[in-house]
């Protein structure tokens, strides 16, 4: 299935999934310094494997941000230091959702007032559920 999407938004996410790699990269070398080894169940690889890799849909969620399953994987590990630096790293990625594409691609103003609820211009998944601006 083929989406459709206008050359703008796919300039943002290039660069977007350019920082993810970078992020995910790291993530992977921490997880790796703390020996780290959670497996995933996808095709037998360990989380530090697919993120390590790039492979940021090997483990959904890394592309939209922390989800439950990441939150879940993360609370997997014992080791409380592993947990820490992970997670700072994720803090990383959200924190350039929120500098980038919140705010430079979409020029609506709307979620100013009350954010993405009351927002119509269609770019709501751009949008932080406050709707703030930074």
């Amino acid at each position: 299935q083929n989406i459709h999407l206008p050359s703008e938004q796919v300039d943002t996410l290039l660069l977007y999934n350019q920082n993810s790699r970078k992020i995910a990269i790291g993530i992977g070398e921490s997880m790796r310094a703390q020996n780290m080894n959670i497996e995933t169940g996808l095709l037998g690889q360990s989380v530090e494997e697919s993120i390590a890799y790039g492979k940021l849909h090997q483990i959904g969620g890394i592309m939209n941000f922390v989800t439950d399953e990441i939150v879940e994987l993360i609370n997997l590990t014992t080791d409380e230091k592993s947990r820490i630096a992970v997670t700072d790293l994720f803090d990383d990625l959200n924190a350039y959702e929120e500098d980038h594409l919140h705010d430079e691609h979409c020029d609506c103003g709307d979620h100013e007032l009350g954010g993405c609820d009351d927002c119509n211009c269609g770019n709501s998944a751009l949008h932080e559920k406050d709707g703030k601006k930074s």
